[in-house]
């Protein structure tokens, strides 16, 4: 990919920061998305003149606030908490989280701090809330009921007009491929929909617009977002099949490409046996 910048959502910042372990208990803990987040910072680090990596001003701003919740919340889901468990962790919590903290702040250290005017994060906004405005008015309607999936299923599993002969068993493995499809992708806009209005990431999703048009006055670059919300700024996955009706159009109407830190991993050139420490 060409002369890439790489945004980073609250959550990537964030997972890569959770990593601990309370010793005398030997409890773990750390973030399920620490090992691509980390790995994603690593190529930061280690490509400082190419200057990669983006933060902008919301993103900062949130992630301290965040990050304590979402220690407690990796401790509670990494272990079972009984009462025992509970207090080590409210003994240990400062330590914890200050631990986590001075991650984070190195983190930091590795990406540029855009600052952007506030008028034209604002008319990017308003480009934001349409979009989201189309999702919640246009997209979300073909879904929201089971016949419509199911008319979208038989739509989309039509044999070709260079395949008009199916046999009875292609065309129930074709209705079938199409309607778990179907399925995820609504997966996806329910998700999305049970923040609308979500307020906190489109003023994100509006900054890095800002902040990618700012950049490409100078010098053409590909913008990508780093996150692993798969109800706005990733695709949807599950079992290995994914949906990225939200995420496409984001690319379509903006040129950014959102996806979990792995992917961008790839996309910038990031290769995975290197270690994300």
């Amino acid at each position: 990919m060409q002369n890439p910048k790489v945004a980073i959502d609250t959550n990537v910042i964030v997972a890569a920061s959770i990593i601990a372990n309370v010793r005398e208990q030997n409890i773990p803990i750390k973030h399920q998305y620490y090992d691509q987040s980390r790995r994603l910072f690593s190529v930061f680090r280690k490509r400082q003149q190419d200057k990669l990596g983006i933060i902008v001003p919301r993103v900062k701003s949130e992630a301290f606030l965040v990050l304590s919740r979402a220690v407690k919340d990796v401790f509670i889901g990494n272990n079972k908490m009984n009462i025992s468990l509970r207090r080590i962790f409210f003994e240990k919590a400062v330590a914890i989280i200050n631990s986590c903290d001075y991650k984070m702040r190195a983190l930091l250290a590795s990406v540029i701090h855009v600052r952007l005017p506030e008028h034209e994060v604002q008319r990017n906004l308003k480009k934001v809330d349409s979009m989201a405005k189309y999702i919640k008015h246009t997209l979300y309607p073909q879904y929201n009921q089971k016949y419509k999936r199911l008319q979208q299923t038989k739509d989309r599993a039509k044999p070709t007009d260079t395949a008009p002969n199916w046999k009875d068993e292609q065309k129930d493995e074709a209705f079938y491929a199409h309607y778990s499809q179907v399925e995820l992708e609504f997966k996806q806009i329910e998700r999305f929909m049970r923040k609308y209005p979500n307020a906190p990431d489109q003023r994100v999703l509006a900054e890095v617009i800002t902040a990618k048009d700012n950049f490409c006055k100078q010098q053409n670059y590909s913008f990508l977002l780093a996150s692993c919300d798969s109800g706005f700024f990733s695709p949807y996955v599950w079992r290995g099949a994914e949906s990225d009706l939200v995420t496409k159009e984001i690319q379509t109407r903006f040129n950014i490409v959102c996806h979990y830190p792995d992917r961008i991993y790839t996309l910038i050139g990031g290769h995975h046996t290197e270690n994300p420490n």
